[in-house]
């Protein structure tokens, strides 16, 4: 009888542990959650009073032609990338100094993708090796550079106009 009695009451106080503890978890889970949801409406009303004290938001797209793209460096050098600069009067001394620019490649299905943008592909034979290109920008009053540079860091002819978006927030 005193076994059966000590047996249960161990058991009634394991489950009562066990319980205690997952109400440790659940409370500990609640309150992070509580915490993230602070953080995040704090966040978010950051963003709001940035976004409220900008003036202006100003788009432009610009296309390089195949002939604009200008080598730089040597190839097979870590310094061998092409560039296209080009003139932008969105770009003032005020857009520097107070406010944003922002830049995105098109791509043939017209979707914008915020530079700097990383693709791969497979250049032509005799090459077997997967290229990755990665599209930069650079931005000064009145002008905006595009640069392409290859992980082969070899100049692969460009074939077809490329198209980017300019933003400028202020």
């Amino acid at each position: 009888m005193k076994r059966i009695v000590y047996s249960l009451l161990v058991a009634g106080l394991t489950i009562l542990n066990f319980t205690s503890c997952e109400n440790d978890k659940y409370r500990d889970l609640d309150r992070r959650v509580k915490e993230l949801d602070m953080e995040l409406d704090s966040k978010t009303s950051r963003l709001e009073n940035v976004l409220a004290n900008y003036k202006s938001v100003e788009v432009s797209y610009i296309t390089i032609k195949p002939e604009n793209w200008v080598t730089s460096g040597e190839e097979g050098s870590e310094n061998c990338y092409m560039y296209a600069e080009v003139e932008c009067t969105l770009i003032t001394q005020n857009i520097i100094n107070d406010g944003v620019v922002l830049a995105y490649y098109v791509d043939a299905t017209d979707r914008d993708n915020v530079l700097p943008y990383i693709q791969s592909y497979l250049p032509e034979a005799p090459s077997t090796d997967m290229v990755i290109e990665t599209f930069r920008y650079d931005a000064e009053v009145g002008k905006i550079t595009f640069i392409i540079q290859n992980s082969d860091y070899s100049f692969h002819e460009r074939t077809g106009d490329i198209q980017f978006k300019i933003a400028t927030i202020y």
